[in-house]
C-alpha cells in the first residue's frame, strides 16, 4: 500500500521484491522509483541498492519513499499542489537494473520493471 505523509511530502510504499532466479542471490541490483500523476512525473528516486539481498525463489518486503515535487510542474492548479493525489490517477513505477557490469549486461541494464 501507499500513503502520503510527512512535512517533507513523501509518498511511502511497501513493496514486495520477488527473486525469480533459480540459483542467484538478488543483491547486485539498483532500484529506482518514479511517481506519475495524470501522466506528469511528480517524483522519482535515484537508483539505490536493495536494503538486503533476496535468496532465489523467495520474496522480501521493503519500504520505499518518493519525495513529491509537484510544485515545480507548470500548468497545475493551486489545489492540486496541496494534494496531487486526489482525485487524480497515479502510478508508482519500479525499475530494477544491474549495479555492475556482468558477463551478459552492462551496469545500468534494466532487468525488471513494474
Amino acid at each position: 500500500g501507499a500513503a502520503l505523509g510527512g512535512a517533507a511530502r513523501l509518498l511511502r510504499a511497501r513493496l514486495r521484491v520477488e527473486n525469480r532466479y533459480d540459483f542467484v542471490l538478488l543483491g547486485g541490483v539498483r532500484v529506482r522509483h518514479r511517481l506519475e500523476v495524470d501522466g506528469a512525473l511528480v517524483g522519482e528516486t535515484a537508483p539505490a541498492p536493495l536494503p538486503a539481498p533476496v535468496p532465489p525463489h523467495c520474496s522480501a518486503i521493503f519500504d520505499a519513499a518518493v519525495e513529491l515535487s509537484w510544485e515545480h510542474r507548470s500548468g497545475q492548479a493551486a489545489a492540486s499542489r496541496r494534494n496531487p493525489m486526489l482525485p487524480r490517477e497515479a502510478f508508482l513505477s519500479v525499475e530494477v537494473s544491474e549495479a555492475a557490469p556482468s558477463a551478459w549486461a552492462p551496469a545500468g541494464f534494466v532487468i525488471a520493471t513494474e
